[in-house]
């Protein structure tokens, strides 16, 4: 079995403050960019493939669980002509009210070709009426990328968005509510307020906009936190110029009584940056992410992919850069407040080269294969009932070609497989599970080889083709809305739900590999695919531990997937109401806002005609009690063990530590209650490197017994932190 490498690294956060409360943000003027923009940087896509290698088909485990329409496709909006993530990014633009009495929606809707682009609300009941549609504002700016948030005690909706004022050169960043509850009914909306200023400077660095709401409590008594994250579309001010990728994090608190004053002027914003996204802006060596946000509870947390291949140099602090890693978190356990703990990964896997029959490597030449992430930027985080965070993502098999250029790097595209990964805070591990296709060992934490499925270290099959015997990929796909390679960075996305009470979850994405095989290998077998692409579901009933096979649907009569709810559509670009509603014991109920495009590919993106489509809701019922689980064990990327477990355990009345360091260092090793209390301080001070070892006798920093129950022990030096659990039992 092959090793991951991997690291982490984890330290606190110290936010930096911008602006006291009370006051609107102000920032710099950047040179407006609407749309993420692709740079040139990571592995770029060929096309070259072994004669036979494609004509693999998919292959399933088990059955995908039974599913049926309870809503069909109703239209939501018709003729808009914005036909490009018209939901936002990496937020949540269609959530139902707790109470069950409708659902609301967002979205950007352009009325026709060449018209502004406003930002609109809907408002519609479960089984898929249309009661309210229109502009958040009246206004007659461009406004765009809204996202939205419900309030769980007066089932109100907060929304934001960014538009471009009149006479401004830049969007700024607005919210606005609607106050449902004062008569049970939409559309009584709260002025617009505008929350960030990107108009007041003179900088083209800082730009902050795509804002996305999170709405969770708050430490103050009778208080709820709404909680907006907005990613900035400047450049870098280094020498490269290529896009930035910092994050302004604003929070506010309000009440019922906020929506009762008939506006928003009441609620008092803070804002912080972030030490570990102002290196990314500012490094001269190239690194970018992609954040994407969630809140549960008490915790707020941000995390994604990022490119940092060659890690990150630390202007804010040089003696201390980032190593390399692609994974990231960043985890604030006290309602947005305070330090947020970082979290680094490095998940690639370095893999054997792949050698037809005859033992050759082919292609001839290429070499330095790995197992990479590729273009998974359009996400948002989901929460399971362990407090775990999820999101999806592609691997794809990377290589250097023979043309000796070790510096450029290369990606099969239908070798993009889909991996949900499972971030575990409370152990700092992080897990990675096949979701589609799935290897032998779907959840060995070994990243799939698409040749290689039973991880033999040699090809699983070939194909005899003029006497030589090619090695065949074992699986095919390309989840990605659009099948133009070139393009994948603007056309991927995943959509997860949290867990349900029982720990349901859903995962949702479009594949354009049928299209692919028409348009890229002039496979005439798919004709029928030319303008389909497919939409994908895998479902979890574990909180995302085991996946099932996906529920495939397509617009193509006579296909084994055609689902008849599509006929005559081409559907893209799904998201999905974060919440699964649980029906009975077998079946969960998932909401559905999508694009019914009239014409493959986005205009906005230079594809397709610019003839506009409907957006559309419809809700699906899902058999979890089909779902087959996993015995698979679980393999984690994590770096080895500081802190080991405590010996007796439980324990009455001493217990040993041990505790091993790499390196001489600072380390802090403190004992905390089941409320997060400081309990007692065992080590505070330099320690040498090795291993070291120490006693608790169940007495506090007063020299007091501690009474039985369940404590914490954790280990911080300046590079990591880990914590166990232990029980004292008298």
């Amino acid at each position: 079995m092959v090793n991951k490498k991997n690291v982490i690294k984890k330290g606190r956060q110290v936010m930096k403050k911008i602006l006291v409360i009370g006051l609107m943000m102000a920032l710099t003027i950047c040179l407006f960019a609407d749309l993420q923009v692709k740079d040139n940087n990571g592995p770029k896509p060929v096309t070259e493939q072994n004669p036979v290698a494609q004509k693999k088909a998919r292959t399933e485990i088990s059955p995908a669980p039974a599913y049926e329409f309870v809503v069909n496709p109703v239209v939501v909006k018709a003729n808009n002509f914005y036909d490009y993530q018209f939901g936002s990014y990496d937020g949540i633009p269609i959530q139902a009210q707790p109470n069950g009495d409708g659902i609301y929606f967002t979205y950007m809707h352009k009325v026709s070709p060449n018209g502004r682009r406003a930002q609109n609300f809907a408002y519609l009941t479960a089984d898929g009426e249309v009661v309210h549609e229109g502009g958040i504002t009246s206004e007659t700016v461009s406004e765009g990328f809204g996202t939205l948030g419900i309030d769980p005690v007066s089932n109100n909706p907060f929304f934001a968005w960014h538009s471009v004022p009149a006479g401004a050169a830049d969007p700024d960043v607005y919210v606005a509510a609607d106050n449902y509850s004062l008569m049970s009914i939409p559309n009584t909306l709260l002025p617009a307020k505008k929350i960030i200023d990107n108009n007041a400077g003179d900088s083209e660095h800082e730009c902050f906009i795509w804002p996305v709401v999170y709405i969770g409590p708050s430490p103050v008594e009778g208080n709820r936190r709404l909680h907006v994250f907005s990613s900035n579309s400047g450049t870098r001010p280094t020498s490269d110029g290529y896009p930035s990728s910092n994050v302004l994090y604003a929070y506010a608190d309000f009440t019922s009584d906020t929506f009762d004053e008939g506006d928003l002027e009441s609620m008092e914003w803070h804002y912080a940056k972030f030490p570990y996204f102002e290196a990314i802006h500012t490094s001269e060596t190239w690194a970018r992410s992609f954040g994407s946000y969630s809140v549960n509870n008490n915790m707020v947390v941000l995390g994604s992919f990022v490119s940092a291949d060659d890690g990150i140099d630390n202007n804010l602090d040089p003696d201390n850069p980032y190593e390399p890693h692609d994974v990231f978190f960043l985890v604030n356990d006290n309602y947005g407040e305070g330090d947020f703990e970082l979290y680094t990964f490095l998940t690639d896997r370095d893999i054997p080269s792949p050698t037809n029959q005859n033992g050759q490597v082919y292609p001839t030449g290429y070499h330095n294969f790995k197992i990479s992430n590729s273009s998974s930027n359009h996400k948002n985080l989901a929460l399971d009932n362990y407090g775990r965070i999820h999101f999806g993502g592609n691997y794809s098999a990377t290589f250097n070609d023979d043309s000796g250029d070790d510096d450029s790097r290369y990606y099969w595209p239908v070798t993009m497989f889909t991996k949900n990964l499972r971030f575990d805070y409370n152990t700092g591990e992080l897990f990675i599970t096949d979701v589609q296709p799935k290897g032998d060992f779907p959840n060995d934490g070994l990243l799939t080889i698409p040749w290689d499925f039973d991880e033999d270290g040699t090809p699983d099959s070939y194909t005899v083709q003029d006497g030589v015997g090619y090695w065949d990929y074992q699986h095919n796909q390309f989840p990605v809305t659009f099948y133009e390679t070139e393009e994948q960075f603007h056309y991927n996305y995943y959509r997860s739900t949290h867990a349900s009470p029982s720990g349901w979850m859903a995962l949702i994405w479009n594949d354009s590999y049928n299209a692919y095989r028409y348009h890229k290998n002039d496979d005439q077998d798919f004709a029928a695919f030319a303008n389909a692409p497919e939409v994908f579901i895998a479902l979890s009933k574990d909180n995302g531990v085991n996946w099932s096979e996906p529920i495939i649907m397509n617009a193509v009569p006579g296909d084994e997937h055609y689902e008849s709810a599509f006929n005559g559509m081409i559907p893209t670009w799904f998201y999905v109401d974060p919440v699964i509603t649980e029906l009975d014991n077998d079946w969960g109920e998932i909401s559905l806002m999508f694009m019914n495009d009239n014409s493959f590919g986005s205009s906005v993106q230079s594809h397709g005609a610019n003839t506009g489509g409907n957006i559309m809701y419809a809700a699906m019922k899902v058999k979890f009690s089909d779902i087959t689980v996993g015995t698979n064990e679980n393999v984690v990327v994590s770096k080895p063990s500081m802190l080991k477990q405590n010996y007796p355990n439980p324990f009455n009345p001493t217990t040993k530590i041990s505790f091993t360091l790499n390196q001489g260092e600072k380390a802090n090793l403190s004992i905390y209650n089941v409320k997060g209390q400081l309990v007692k301080t065992l080590v505070d001070g330099y320690a040498n490197a090795g291993s070291h070892e120490v006693v608790w006798n169940g007495l506090d920093n007063n020299n007091s017994h501690v009474g039985s129950g369940v404590y914490f022990y954790k280990l911080s030096t300046s590079s990591s932190s880990e914590t166990k659990k232990m029980v004292l039992m008298k």
